[in-house]
């Protein structure tokens, strides 16, 4: 199977802007409100068409469907693309949150899985700020008392970013974005929110968004404290590879700098995402240019690939390791 890269599948919210556009070169229309560019997704509503190549205008859903083998390698029998890749702009502040785990699956049939996410910032305004789990001591009473009110912002652990910074958030973990915020977002392919507060904002015609406390509630993991951004390890010596993320959910290994390497021959399919400067990935049959905020899907059967990356360039590899899951 030749390399995939996917048309954008671009969504307006009342926290969006322009930066997709003037920063990320995504094909926006006239508003103002453009929040996220689902760039691979296979989710119900919501399927990548392929952009490239002979398998243009083939969606993501049929890869899965007609070539799970060949698409999803040892992950064939997921029954779905293992990950879901989005850029946000938060050109305004996102709700107060929190996303289910797995086990509410067999409770809540809109819980297909857990969801899981990483945030990789790509720029930031002064002082903008994220909200990444609960303070010490927070619990389920003191958490619903203060939802109702701006009181909830005491409960929550939060600090300023900069360009650069990884965030991860295991499900159960309450968190929001703050405003001037542009990331890279890879997550467990489930698109469920519970919101518990949204800063007594209202729409234009004076309505608040839902709000889902009990729901958010259930989903809160209480053990799970403060979380602060992720301190690279760098792999076997090598100083332009680093490994963000390593858990039962996915890997995100970030790779910097004019380097060529090889993404690993695995048997499962691996997500690029190039976060600045430029690449190019070449097999024998094909080849596939990324530039800033583009990203291409390495399916699990293919020939052996080389990246080589600009000197500016900061380039994520992203997969899901099945022999953690359930670790």
């Amino acid at each position: 199977m030749q390399l995939l890269k996917f048309h954008p599948i671009l969504k307006h919210a009342l926290w969006g802007g322009r930066r997709l556009r003037s920063v990320l070169n995504k094909p926006l229309g006239p508003d103002s409100d453009y929040a996220e560019s689902w760039d691979v997704a296979d989710l119900p509503g919501d399927i990548s068409i392929v952009s490239r190549c002979r398998l243009a205008g083939t969606s993501l859903r049929q890869l899965v469907e007609s070539d799970p083998d060949t698409l999803l390698g040892s992950q064939a029998s997921f029954g779905r693309f293992p990950l879901l890749i989005k850029f946000l702009d938060a050109s305004k502040r996102l709700s107060i949150q929190v996303h289910p785990s797995a086990a509410m699956a067999g409770r809540r049939p809109e819980v297909t899985t857990g969801k899981a996410e990483t945030w990789v910032v790509l720029q930031a305004d002064p002082g903008s700020r994220v909200y990444a789990g609960l303070k010490p001591g927070v619990d389920a009473q003191t958490l619903r008392e203060a939802a109702r009110g701006p009181e909830i912002v005491d409960c929550l652990h939060s600090y300023t970013v900069q360009k650069g910074d990884c965030i991860s958030l295991l499900p159960g973990t309450v968190h929001a974005i703050g405003e001037g915020l542009l990331l890279a977002e890879v997550q467990e392919p489930n698109n469920v929110t519970y919101r518990l507060s949204d800063w007594g904002r209202v729409d234009a015609h004076g309505r608040p968004r839902e709000l889902h406390l009990d729901l958010a509630l259930e989903a809160t993991n209480f053990n799970l404290g403060p979380v602060n951004p992720v301190t690279p390890i760098i792999v076997d010596g090598d100083e332009s590879h680093q490994r963000l993320v390593a858990t039962q959910h996915f890997v995100v290994d970030r790779h910097v700098a004019a380097k060529a390497w090889k993404p690993a021959d695995d048997n499962r399919p691996h997500v690029l995402i190039q976060l600045a400067g430029s690449s190019t990935v070449t097999t024998h049959d094909d080849e596939c240019s990324l530039q800033l905020g583009e990203t291409v899907v390495l399916p699990a059967s293919r020939p052996e690939a080389t990246v080589v990356s600009d000197e500016d360039s900061i380039l994520l590899d992203c997969w899901v390791d099945e022999l953690r899951i359930g670790c």
